[in-house]
């Protein structure tokens, strides 16, 4: 859950530990700001709605779901981050990320909190919304440039998203991603291709696999943006400077830039022992900081924001990613069939289409009504045949990786 710090902060940054206690938050929020200074109504959030994964991520990483919505690619049966469980999204109605959004959005909607436009709205004219300040929160990583346009405007601008430490959702963090950064990024080289292109093939993937390049594409040139300081690999101040100051001169540097070509997280460790991203340490994390970022952790009295998230979890408060390995579970995984498949397909697309009934329910025995008609048309495609595959190809590959795990010294 976040919000947008200046809002959240000037109604006295209260504390929450559910849905109920977050929504009654940006209510408050949203009475101290109804309208922009260009006089357009505020809302609590707007949603690119159409696209499906944006009416349940929210509630995949909040309770009571706090699950993987990768568990089995874009289909609703996602495993527990908390107990490692198998959750049925379609029909669990306790658990389930899909319902536990629907209920969200739904009174969001009857306060008038929810913008209308969340429907039919797509990505880039949500985050056009978010830019003129019309949002309190900004739901499923759509943060948008609402910091990075106020701060061309004021250096010291608190107007932008945080992601606030709540008892209600998953710290990202602690994932132990035992195949890799993700096991959906495979590479093939074709039998018949001629050997030449096969050591071409191989030779890339060498390179992409090589902790040294890693460093480079995530913290830059040792020289030029970093250089070891008493046997410690260090980023220069003028490049963390940069960093904090974002825009087309950090852009520039090329640092970062190779999310979907890279192969390592960010906190793998070279050949020194140092992670690749030398941005990854608790040092420079506290000494990286942008204007909003240092006031979050002043606030909460830790040396950088995401210390705060993780003293909820170890205090037993919340959980982080440490006890799920749902990525290698998956690449254990039978293939799914394609009768499996088209089952599936046809239930999210029942879901999908049920959302603008769902959200905008006018009682609460009107949203009962259509959920269970809803229930019913789920279960006439078959969905309980999905249900007991996808169970037990899931249990399959956890006995399967379980002894793989239970080697691992973390």
């Amino acid at each position: 859950y976040n919000v947008r710090w200046d809002w959240y902060k000037e109604i006295g940054a209260p504390d929450f530990k559910d849905k109920y206690e977050y929504i009654d938050v940006l209510e408050q929020m949203v009475a101290k700001h109804p309208e922009t200074e260009n006089g357009q109504k505020v809302y609590a959030t707007g949603l690119a709605g159409s696209l499906f994964t944006e009416w349940y991520e929210n509630g995949a990483f909040t309770k009571p779901a706090m699950s993987n919505m990768w568990t089995f690619g874009g289909y609703l049966y996602m495993e527990s981050f908390d107990d490692g469980e198998l959750i049925n999204g379609y029909t669990n109605l306790e658990r389930s990320a899909y319902w536990s959004d629907m209920e969200f959005y739904n009174i969001l909607y009857n306060k008038g909190l929810l913008d209308p436009d969340s429907f039919t709205m797509t990505a880039d004219q949500r985050t056009e919304k978010i830019v003129n300040g019309q949002y309190a929160a900004a739901m499923n990583w759509a943060h948008g440039n609402l910091y990075s346009t106020n701060l061309e405007k004021d250096p010291n601008t608190l107007a932008g998203f945080i992601q606030v430490p709540n008892e209600a959702s998953l710290v990202f963090a602690d994932y132990h991603q035992v195949t890799g950064f993700f096991p959906s990024n495979y590479h093939f080289i074709a039998a018949k291709a001629d050997e030449d292109a096969k050591r071409g093939a191989l030779s890339l993937l060498n390179v992409l696999h090589d902790t040294e390049v890693g460093r480079i594409m995530q913290s830059g040139i040792e020289g030029v943006h970093w250089d070891y300081e008493n046997g410690i690999p260090k980023p220069k101040s003028e490049t963390i400077e940069l960093r904090n100051l974002g825009g087309d001169n950090w852009y520039k540097t090329g640092i970062g830039l190779e999310f979907s070509f890279g192969m390592f997280q960010s906190s793998f460790l070279a050949e020194d022992n140092y992670p690749i991203s030398l941005f990854d340490t608790d040092e420079i994390r506290a000494s990286a900081l942008n204007p909003l970022q240092k006031d979050v952790a002043e606030y909460y009295n830790v040396d950088y924001p995401a210390q705060a998230h993780m003293k909820l979890v170890n205090e037993g408060k919340t959980v982080s990613m440490a006890n799920c390995y749902s990525e290698l579970n998956q690449s254990a995984t039978e293939v799914m069939p394609t009768d499996i498949q088209r089952i599936l397909t046809q239930c999210n697309d029942i879901l999908f289409e049920a959302v603008p009934s769902l959200v905008q329910a006018k009682t609460e025995e009107e949203f009962n009504t259509i959920r269970d008609s809803i229930l019913a048309e789920l279960e006439s495609t078959g969905e309980k045949t999905a249900w007991d595959w996808c169970l037990k190809a899931n249990t399959d590959a956890q006995s399967f990786t379980r002894p793989i795990i239970e080697t691992l010294d973390w």
